[in-house]
């Protein structure tokens, strides 16, 4: 295999480490000039054919999300597929942000955001993080974004978000909690079970209610 290019990678040696049923994985260089470890199945099969290089972000030059506008691609990846890219913030300060974090409303700004509203102080706080309905929108941050929670291959890693009025803010999300029949006795309920945490597509049932519609949704599923 040693001196063999497969795609853009040319193998240079065993790196010593096995594979499961003791396939070798060999150190190879990159056209590019990166290392990669890969072993001998995907590169005979065409499954790797690169560093990683070839994979081609989705172009975000020039678009605008909260207060942040992306110069260029910064040419990093983390990990792996996940793009890191270069922005301006409104207030002047450049900032690198992964794609993913700007596209789902995360990250807003260089960070000055956060501490304008630690500058406000005591305005700011709502005061409620002990309330019900604080609860029940911490657990649908926590059910979409915390990887390690119970929930999240349920959310979270079926693709399901919250949308970025609500995810940073919970006045947001109490104002529309109000105003759309909230009451202690109910729940919070996505009305099409594939789709995110968003006003039109959330409604508010008795623990009976949601684990009925619960039942329904996973038989259909």
């Amino acid at each position: 295999m040693i001196g063999r290019k497969f795609g853009r990678l040319t193998v240079l040696e065993d790196s010593g480490k096995r594979a499961s049923h003791s396939k070798i994985i060999w150190k190879c260089i990159c056209t590019c000039g990166n290392l990669k470890e890969v072993n001998t199945r995907n590169l005979r099969e065409g499954r790797t054919k690169s560093c990683g290089c070839l994979l081609k972000p989705e172009d975000l030059t020039g678009k605008k999300f909260g207060r942040l506008t992306v110069i260029k691609y910064s040419g990093k990846r983390y990990p792996k597929s996940k793009f890191i890219w270069l922005c301006i913030c409104d207030c002047g300060n450049k900032t690198e942000v992964r794609g993913e974090y700007l596209k789902s409303g995360i990250t807003k700004s260089c960070g000055c955001i956060r501490i304008e509203r630690m500058r406000e102080g005591p305005r700011r706080m709502h005061g409620e993080s002990k309330t019900r309905l604080h609860r029940i929108w911490a657990g649908m941050n926590t059910r979409c974004y915390r990887k390690n929670g119970d929930s999240y291959k349920h959310y979270g890693a079926r693709g399901i978000k919250v949308c970025p009025p609500w995810l940073n803010d919970f006045l947001n999300f109490k104002s529309w909690a109000l105003s759309h029949g909230y009451q202690k006795n109910l729940t919070i309920d996505r009305i099409n079970h594939n789709g995110n945490y968003e006003p039109k597509n959330c409604q508010f049932l008795t623990a009976s209610e949601n684990s009925k519609k619960a039942w329904r949704d996973r038989k259909n599923f």
